[in-house]
């Protein structure tokens, strides 16, 4: 059995798991990029797992990714010839020429992401968010929350949690995992996720700062780049400018009376209230007139343009109309 994938998307905490479960009926190896030995290859490795799995009758699992999978059907050696060619079999997508006892997982037949016409998201974010911030006392981290919250009252800390578990805020987060993949390329794994995720909940500012401070993560360095407060419109330079002078609007007051509940107390500049109204811009309590027109500046439809066109090519029937669309893109 080859659990396959890409580089930090969980395979070897997956089967560390199931290792200690089944290591009386199974065979590991948890991570085929690894030797046994100094002088020895991770190929050389395999083929001596390889050697001793068709010496005994117990199955193998094996975690192993993508590019290592490519090599050693080109490397190995002669005497798995059987298993080199059921490799680029599964590689060459030929399911037909794969062995009945050949079993193939692969992680990567699971898209990170996904663009619809009505919405493009994550389903591997929004779970995994959901799950976290869960409101039930079942969940230990909500659990901890709840019981910091009452002892303690609000830290930063557990404001972030609060704005994390806010549906809106998720969507708004994914969509900035989005724009990271269309417009920088960065992949989405699970380990750059979790410590994403530990990054902006755990650093020293609130959630809204920590989004932007490109801090030592992969996904923060690029997310950084969209940061709202170096939008430049006429609402949000108006509203820098009557920040500095200590001038507020109504709207603007009561979004800051509003978010004390959330334990959003010290927020000291004019660009960490600019990244907040963007990350809480579709939350339905703090909507007002002055909100909404800060949130118009905010949108950008990037996100779903190139969901629309890439729908029009996934779908492309050659119809005069789909054509005409293309055409102007």
């Amino acid at each position: 059995i080859f659990l396959c994938g890409s580089s930090g998307d969980g395979k070897s905490e997956i089967l560390t798991q199931y290792s200690q479960k089944y290591k009386a009926t199974h065979e590991f190896h948890l991570d085929a990029t690894h030797s046994f030995n100094p002088n020895q290859t991770a190929i050389n490795a395999l083929d001596e797992r390889f050697s001793q799995f068709k010496g005994n009758d117990k199955p193998l699992v094996v975690g192993i990714n993508i590019g290592m999978l490519g090599n050693y059907a080109e490397e190995a050696a002669e005497q798995h010839d059987d298993i080199k060619a059921s490799i680029k079999a599964f590689l060459e997508n030929k399911t037909d020429d794969i062995p009945a006892n050949h079993i193939f997982l692969d992680f990567e037949q699971y898209p990170k992401f996904t663009l619809g016409h009505e919405v493009s998201t994550s389903d591997f974010a929004a779970k995994f968010l959901a799950r976290l911030t869960e409101p039930t006392l079942d969940n230990p981290f909500y659990a901890l929350y709840d019981s910091e919250v009452q002892k303690l009252g609000h830290s930063k800390l557990t404001a972030n949690y609060a704005l994390l578990g806010l549906e809106s805020v998720q969507k708004n987060i994914i969509s900035l995992l989005l724009k990271a993949r269309l417009i920088k390329d960065q992949f989405l794994t699970a380990r750059a996720l979790l410590d994403f995720v530990y990054q902006i909940l755990a650093s020293d500012g609130y959630l809204f700062d920590n989004l932007y401070s490109g801090s030592d993560n992969e996904l923060l360095e690029h997310i950084q780049s969209f940061d709202p407060s170096n939008i430049h419109t006429r609402k949000v330079d108006e509203f820098v400018l009557q920040f500095g002078l200590g001038i507020e609007d109504k709207g603007f007051a009561q979004l800051k009376d509003q978010v004390k509940a959330l334990g959003v107390f010290d927020v000291l500049s004019a660009a960490s209230y600019l990244r907040m109204v963007y990350l809480l811009k579709d939350e339905a309590q703090f909507a007002n007139d002055y909100i909404n027109g800060l949130k118009a500046d905010f949108d950008n439809s990037l996100v779903e343009q190139y969901a629309k066109i890439w729908l029009l090519h996934r779908e492309f029937d050659g119809s005069g109309k789909q054509k005409k669309e293309l055409n102007k893109f």
